[in-house]
């Protein structure tokens, strides 16, 4: 991927976010992930996003229709 876009710039991580193919039982269920309070979009099955970010602390939330509660994950880069 870095060969491609290139490294991220300067003071700066490149947070990348999987999903596995393991979930495609339930691949049409509405998830709704942010990272830093802001969606994050086109993360499908099988795919991967990613996102450049400044260095400093990081919050993941993952949340699914039908379950209670919300996954958090901090991070720093």
């Amino acid at each position: 991927m870095t060969q491609k876009v290139g490294p991220p710039k300067a003071g700066h991580g490149r947070v990348v976010m999987l999903r596995e193919k393991d979930f495609a039982n339930i691949a049409d269920r509405a998830f709704e992930f942010q990272l830093d309070g802001v969606p994050v979009q086109g993360l499908k099955t099988g795919t991967y996003v990613y996102v450049d970010r400044p260095a400093g602390q990081h919050q993941l939330t993952a949340n699914e229709a039908g379950f209670p509660g919300v996954t958090e994950r901090a991070f720093a880069i």
